[in-house]
């Protein structure tokens, strides 16, 4: 799962009057802790637990530059289902897929370097440690929910014809 990497937009936080800018921001280093999986009827469910994301950017902040880090913590989970669809309860053509997701990462996981400033920039994790498990939460299920659609529609689609010879 290490080739997995998120990009997620980029953020602005402001705190007084310091505006601080998050960019380039790339989730990647993806770890699984646990699985889980059950059948029911026409449906596959998969949990998946403790997984670990590491995410990167850079800052800026009153004309500094430096770097950001965030671990998404072993808390998090992420869950999947995939139900099967049939006509004729002989063979499937199409698979709808449901998602939620639990990404939480604490304030003491973001960390700024990088620049003079970047001791003063703490003042931001707790609202930059939100914002991140929040756009994680919204951006990563609809990415999973779309390709894992087309790829099991393309799939059916070509097992089903398979079958049909």
């Amino acid at each position: 799962m290490n080739s997995i990497s998120i990009s997620l937009p980029d953020i602005s936080e402001k705190q007084g009057f310091v505006v601080l800018t998050l960019t380039n921001l790339l989730c990647t280093h993806v770890q699984l802790g646990g699985l889980s999986s059950f059948q029911v009827s026409s449906s596959v469910s998969l949990h998946l637990d403790g997984l670990l994301i590491e995410c990167r950017g850079t800052y800026s902040v009153m004309g500094t530059v430096g770097n950001l880090q965030a671990s998404v913590s072993s808390s998090s989970t992420l869950g999947l289902t995939l139900e099967f669809h049939s006509e004729d309860n002989y063979r499937a053509e199409s698979c709808g897929v449901s998602c939620y997701s639990n990404f939480e990462i604490r304030s003491v996981d973001v960390l700024f370097s990088g620049s003079l400033s970047a001791n003063l920039i703490q003042l931001f994790r707790s609202p930059i440690a939100k914002a991140l498990g929040d756009m994680l939460n919204s951006g990563v299920c609809p990415e999973l929910v779309t390709g894992l659609e087309e790829g099991f529609g393309k799939l059916l689609e070509g097992v089903n014809e398979a079958m049909d010879k």
